[in-house]
């Protein structure tokens, strides 16, 4: 009976959208997967369909009912419904436009209420609201440029499931055939609220309120160390017949007696300019006077005291550094973040977020065309040897900071030394690591809703199920290597290169000369490896990033050369003084190893002039790339330590940098969650220029 009806009801929705000329043509053309709805069942009397009865759910043939009703008689909510589609390629296709978008806010503020459309002998009576659903298609890679599917959008009623809109849109028809579809997204997949979520908010709930209170802590004692110091310089005595919440009261009191004689018109006897910080102090002293909690004493007060953000916000802003110490890493650290946010705003945020058929320009395949022609993409392009600087920068500190602990103990090295040194180095990391997987895995997807988001966030997803390889620092090394955080590959790295960083540092300390045969052999071997995996990838028998890009032995060139460098400055003092025909020399091998590095592959690519190169050529520029950066790097950072830096290194030594470079660690882990944040809550396409670019990328990277 309710095929039968829902037949009837179709057969005359059918005659009656027809009958309407503008509404017709207007569908035709904005309302693909309505018209295909109404197409795929047949209007002839007594025609029978397959997919009433046994694919299309009843709600979703009711709805559409209603909606393709009230279109033709140009009810507003069903023609803002049509106009929210993305239904026939705009221009844009030969450039690389493989997604559509629609007007996402359109289509979810529309809602039928109280709709009741009359059909033939029926009446329906309905109240849904629209969702936003997007179809993905595999592409003619004769037509598209770039990926392999493109997207359209669909404004389509609430009641209809995404295996319906799969099911009408593949279903052919007599005058066009069903397109292959590859996967529809009508919010299916997105991430509930559920027990995970739950578990990660508590935990992140309850870290910041320990933040809270520490700090609260922490401005209360800072209050008692000044208030007993002001008492002692008033009455030593008193302050010895005093305790700490009494003399809180007293000084509060004082402060009370100050502030009713300056509304008498007498002038306060506090100094105006601490009012701020006093004002501070005594909301702290009130709410603790108030709760009566006790100061805690020893280790468990440091303990709490870690987590203060009074304290710990100006120690990270300070500029101050210890006598000797090399700020030019300073400066080094922060621009090299800054270029990899930049290549990553351009990789993630612009082009291929979050993954075929979904890019959030419109002409993203003419953009990354223009990166083999224009020399100021090639710097974006090649932005990934910029993590070279931090593999050679901990190679360095670590061989010094070792070699100075040794030499405190008598050149002896023992099990307490080498436990603290791997437990330092996870304790360092890992907390700030736990938040971000955290975060990401219970609360990150409900911040963000737009029409980029493409089924469930993949990152929060894989935190929930892979955070262990993340945390444990071996997700480079167990597939699937789709992992939690997925940039994160670089700690596992690093901290990988910790484990067996004290072997070398060892052997260069106590036997010189097998130490340095022993550490340049394994370096040098580490250059063999990454021209034979790039000869590899090249041919197409290696993937390039599982293969090559995240693997330790592909990166450990870098930290080797940094050991040696962090050797030499050890052994030096950095007391060297090199003639001026040697510093001509390094400094002009060093910028054009740096240079080739960032610009040798220029024209290597699809352009007008581009020219590809042998085999051969490319094996070896791709095999020294990394190689040929960090030698650079290490010259700037040797000479500058040793004051021979000149204005490089007066630059790169500026105060500013020092908090900067500090916080490129936690700005490491965060910055591609502020990338698809944004990202994702775009609800319309860019087109890729100068300017646009510009603005995209400052504003990830005034944002760290």
């Amino acid at each position: 009976m309710r095929a039968t009806v829902a037949l009837c009801v179709i057969a005359v929705l059918v005659d009656s959208v027809r009958s309407q000329g503008w509404a017709w043509a207007y569908g035709k053309k904005q309302a693909w997967f309505v018209t295909r709805a109404l197409e795929v069942f047949p209007a002839e009397e007594g025609g029978q369909s397959p997919y009433i009865n046994e694919t299309i759910s009843a709600s979703c043939v009711q709805q559409l009912v209603v909606y393709g009703t009230a279109l033709a008689n140009g009810q507003d909510w069903a023609v803002k419904a049509f106009d929210a589609n993305s239904i026939q390629a705009p221009p844009g296709l030969g450039g690389g436009k493989v997604s559509w978008t629609g007007a996402y806010e359109q289509c979810m503020a529309v809602k039928a209420t109280h709709s009741a459309v009359t059909v033939g002998p029926f009446t329906l009576h309905h109240d849904f609201n629209s969702q936003y659903c997007r179809t993905f298609y595999q592409a003619d890679d004769n037509i598209m440029n770039l990926q392999s599917e493109f997207s359209f959008t669909n404004c389509v009623p609430e009641g209809c499931s995404y295996i319906d809109v799969w099911t009408i849109l593949s279903i052919p028809t007599a005058d066009q055939p069903a397109f292959p579809v590859s996967y529809v997204d009508c919010g299916q997949d997105r991430q509930t609220f559920d027990a995970s979520s739950i578990v990660c908010t508590t935990i992140l709930a309850i870290l910041l309120l320990i933040v809270l209170v520490s700090t609260m802590y922490d401005i209360v004692l800072n209050h008692r160390k000044s208030t007993s110091s002001e008492k002692e310089v008033e009455s030593p005595s008193a302050e010895s017949n005093a305790d700490a919440i009494g003399a809180t009261h007293v000084e509060l009191d004082d402060r009370n007696m100050q502030g009713q004689a300056a509304l008498a018109g007498s002038p306060p006897q506090s100094n105006t300019a601490n009012q701020a910080p006093e004002r501070i102090s005594e909301i702290g002293c009130f709410i603790i006077a108030f709760l009566r909690i006790p100061i805690i004493k020893g280790k468990g007060s440091k303990a709490l005291l870690a987590f203060s953000l009074y304290t710990n916000i100006p120690k990270i802003l300070s500029t101050k550094l210890p006598p000797n110490s090399y700020t030019c890493m300073y400066g080094i650290r922060f621009w090299s973040m800054m270029w990899i946010i930049l290549g990553h705003a351009w990789q993630l945020g612009l082009t291929v977020l979050p993954g075929p058929g979904n890019s959030v320009a419109d002409n993203v395949g003419d953009s990354v065309k223009q990166e083999s022609e224009q020399w100021t993409r090639a710097a974006i392009r090649n932005m990934s040897i910029a993590v070279e600087s931090f593999f050679l920068l901990s190679g360095a500190l670590v061989t010094m900071g070792f070699m100075k602990q040794m030499q405190r103990q008598s050149d002896k090295v023992t099990c307490r030394q080498v436990s603290i040194f791997y437990f330092h180095r996870y304790w360092r990391l890992t907390p700030v690591l736990v938040i971000v997987s955290i975060f990401t895995a219970g609360l990150f997807n409900f911040l963000v809703d737009g029409p980029m988001v493409k089924g469930t966030f993949a990152e929060g997803h894989l935190c929930r199920t892979r955070w262990w390889s993340t945390i444990f620092y071996i997700n480079n090394l167990i597939p699937p290597y789709t992992t939690c955080l997925g940039w994160t590959w670089y700690l596992a790295c690093d901290f990988q290169f910790y484990v067996v960083a004290p072997v070398f540092i060892i052997l260069l300390y106590k036997y010189k000369w097998v130490g340095l045969a022993i550490t340049i052999g394994a370096t040098s071997l580490s250059v063999a490896i990454i021209i034979a995996l790039v000869a590899l990838v090249l041919k197409g028998l290696m993937d390039y990033y599982t293969g090559f890009y995240i693997r330790p032995w592909s990166r450990f060139f870098s930290f080797g050369v940094g050991i040696l460098l962090g050797y030499t400055m050890f052994k030096t003092k950095c007391q060297t003084k090199l003639p001026m025909w040697a510093l001509i020399l390094g400094w002009t091998l060093a910028l054009f190893a740096c240079l080739l590095a960032v610009y040798g592959d220029l024209g290597q690519g699809d352009c007008s002039w581009c020219r590809p190169h042998p085999l051969a050529t490319r094996v070896l520029f791709l095999g020294t790339q990394r190689v040929l950066f960090a030698l650079g790097v290490a010259w700037v950072v040797y000479v500058s330590c040793c004051g021979q830096g000149g204005f490089v290194n007066t630059f790169l030594s500026w105060k500013a940098f020092v908090p900067l470079g500090k916080l490129t660690y936690t700005c490491y882990l965060i910055h591609p969650l502020v990338i698809y944040y944004f990202e994702y809550s775009r609800s319309t396409q860019i087109h890729i220029l100068g300017s646009t670019m510009l603005s995209a990328i400052s504003k990830h990277e005034g944002l760290w």
